[in-house]
């Protein structure tokens, strides 16, 4: 009986005596993203007992190994290092336990406490990839910074703009993105973006200075790297920065666990200047230059015409017989238009035969005075010539109403490289010197009998003058350079430096575009002078007050109600009434009489030819933006073909005061090259 109490006293006071250690915390949680190279994971447990009995400490995880406590005994307090060691781990959710006991062994929660361990290992927040196809000519290249990239584009002006694919992916989850550019100029300024992207293949849809995309780890998306020409046209020869910059967006339906790194690529563009091309030169001849004691010479200065011009680095050099070349003082205008200037003692014997002589004019890219025997990027000579002084020479060939070389092309460019357009029954003025007259040498109609046995009349090819007989010295012809006839041109006056003709009606049988070449021949010159131009069915152009093409246009106001005539700028238009303009260059004539004839070269229109219309009916008058009503187009009263007066309406919606007026003639249809309009600067006044 005794034995048995003092078993039942030994076992109750073990009882009061054995104690379960308390952890803190309770649980420990490490996580560690995969492949991260911060792969140290350590946590503290601190072990406690209200004795100073011992405590012994065993850890078990699944799989074995990662998992790591010390110390594995000790006393109260007792602090426990927690490490776990992810490495070689896949990503995962791993388990594990801390077992802290008293005694011989962790045998329940009497003496026991037991810490859980959880490992979790994530993957990688999904992000973008940039990589460039194997066979690219201009790949992206990777820098020390893993987001930024570099990638060099090379342009030749002249040639094929070069193009660059960076292809997009991601490191797992689907992520939109966006793709902007920008673009900066070395030195001081600004310059238009040449940057553009597109996800399509270039030719196959538009491009944009952004784009944007959604990139997957299973595919690609490429985004196709092109420069802009019309903005390359306008830049120098110089390197040039953009940034393509390649950005993560996070949308509701987008991966929660994508990164938001951006990524940029560095662009590099280098402009060289290539091969210049010259198509013409304005004027394309001068004359030697001869000393005098009572005019001060006038430098002359060529207009250059072509493309892939650069400012400070194309340069124009003329080259005399003797093969040696001579720079220019050269002004760049635009890629297409260039400036020089020929010193007048370049004009001057010994520097120039007396007599004249052929030039070849070229135009150089490249650093200043690299003349073109020793560089590569030259255009083609062009032929220039420096003329006796003695001799007839012709510098312009100008509408004689707008005083300009050519009409505006509508619709699309104009598609020849001349200068100057000619189109049949047109005024001209042709300026130059030594026409062989020194007085002004006006024409007057001479009568004739037309296929109908009626007296007309008309300008003759030749200038009658019974008081200055070299009047007759002067004849202008056109010549086709297709069949090589020519046609002479009837003329209405002429000086010394400026003859105005009309052109034949004849080369109204030529294609448009046709080179015409225009010359002048004074009796006693040792040869005529000539001119290129190009036929074309119109070349309009409004007669002005001031005689310059500029400003007043030649209008007259008619009365609706009493026919009484005003000179436009006297007197206002009222809006609604009727106004007559006077223009040359509208193209040919319909025909008159019974039976129908076609009005001679510088016939004039009489009562028996009547108002003669025009042969072509697709022309419009805009008067302050706005179209006029027209209801007559044709012959100007008494005036020679070629003269064209246009009847037209004010519209009622036009603004008071000067307002602009133009005419156009031929249809816009797909860039029609026939599709021309008058200068600009001329305006009508409206009441």
């Amino acid at each position: 009986m005794k034995k048995t109490v003092f078993l039942a006293y030994l076992i109750a006071c073990g009882l009061a005596f054995a104690q379960a250690p308390t952890a803190s915390p309770t649980t420990v949680a490490f996580t560690y993203q995969y492949n991260n190279a911060s792969n140290t994971l350590t946590s503290k447990v601190t072990a406690k007992l209200s004795t100073t009995a011992a405590m012994s400490v065993t850890y078990t995880s699944l799989p074995l190994g990662w998992l790591s406590v010390t110390p594995i005994a000790g006393s109260s307090p007792l602090v426990l290092a927690v490490n776990a060691n992810p490495t070689s781990l896949s990503p995962g959710t791993y388990n594990g336990s801390i077992a802290i006991f008293t005694g011989a062994a962790c045998g329940s929660s009497a003496n026991c406490t037991t810490v859980p361990v959880t490992l979790t290992i994530t993957n990688p927040a999904s992000s973008l990839l940039l990589s460039a196809p194997g066979s690219a000519t201009y790949p992206i290249i990777a820098t020390t910074t893993a987001t930024a990239y570099t990638l060099a584009l090379p342009y030749n002006s002249g040639t094929t703009p070069p193009s660059a694919e960076i292809d997009v992916s991601t490191t797992a989850d689907i992520i939109p993105f966006t793709v902007t550019t920008a673009v900066t100029k070395a030195g001081s300024g600004t310059v238009a973006n040449w940057l553009r992207v597109s996800n399509q293949l270039p030719g196959t849809g538009s491009s944009a200075t952004s784009t944007s995309g959604v990139a997957s780890g299973s595919s690609i998306v490429p985004i196709y790297v092109t420069l802009d020409q019309p903005t390359l046209d306008t830049l120098d020869a110089i390197n040039y920065t953009g940034t393509i910059t390649i950005a993560p967006v996070k949308t509701g339906s987008s991966s929660s666990g994508s990164t938001s790194t951006s990524f940029t690529v560095t662009v590099t563009l280098s402009v060289a200047p290539g091969q210049p091309s010259l198509t013409s030169v304005f004027p394309p001849q001068v004359p030697v230059i001869v000393a005098s004691t009572t005019v001060t010479p006038v430098p002359p200065i060529l207009t250059l015409f072509g493309d892939n011009f650069f400012n400070n680095g194309s340069w124009v050099f003329y080259q005399r017989p003797d093969l040696s070349f001579h720079p220019l003082p050269t002004t760049w205008v635009s890629r297409k238009l260039l400036t020089a200037t020929i010193p007048v003692a370049d004009l001057t014997s010994p520097n120039v035969a007396a007599s004249g002589e052929a030039w070849k004019i070229y135009v150089v890219n490249g650093a200043p005075n690299s003349v073109p025997s020793n560089s590569a990027a030259q255009s083609s000579p062009f032929s220039f010539a420096v003329t006796d002084p003695t001799q007839p020479y012709i510098q312009a060939v100008d509408n004689a109403a707008s005083y300009l070389s050519s009409a505006t092309q509508l619709g699309a460019a104009t598609p020849f490289t001349s200068t100057s357009v000619v189109s049949p029954r047109e005024i001209v003025s042709i300026f130059g010197g030594n026409f062989g007259t020194n007085s002004i040498c006006s024409n007057s109609p001479i009568t004739f009998a037309d296929g109908n046995n009626v007296t007309q009349s008309k300008y003759d090819v030749t200038i009658a003058s019974t008081t200055n007989p070299a009047c007759a010295n002067i004849a202008v012809w056109f010549e086709s350079a297709l069949d090589s006839q020519s046609f002479q041109a009837p003329l209405l006056m002429a000086t010394s430096n400026q003859i105005n003709a009309i052109v034949p009606y004849e080369l109204a049988q030529y294609p448009d575009g046709t080179t015409i070449t225009v010359s002048v021949a004074v009796v006693g010159a040792a040869q005529p002078a000539t001119y290129p131009t190009v036929k074309m069915s119109f070349d309009p152009g409004i007669f002005t007050f001031g005689g310059n093409g500029q400003g007043q246009a030649a209008v007259l106001n008619v009365d609706a109600t009493t026919g009484a005539v005003t000179v436009n700028g006297n007197a206002n238009a009222p809006k609604g009434s009727p106004i007559e303009i006077f223009m040359t260059g509208l193209g040919d004539l319909l025909q008159y009489g019974s039976p129908a004839l076609t009005m001679v070269d510088g016939q004039v229109a009489n009562v028996t030819t009547g108002p003669v219309a025009l042969a072509v009916d697709s022309y419009r008058v805009l008067i302050g933006g706005q179209s006029a009503p027209i209801f007559y187009a044709g012959t100007a009263g008494t005036g020679v073909a070629g003269l064209v007066q246009i009847n037209a309406i004010v519209p009622p919606g036009t603004a008071s005061g000067a307002q602009p007026i133009t005419v156009e003639i031929g249809p816009v249809i797909n860039g029609n090259v026939t599709a021309r309009r008058s200068q600009t600067g001329v305006t009508i006044n409206v009441k």
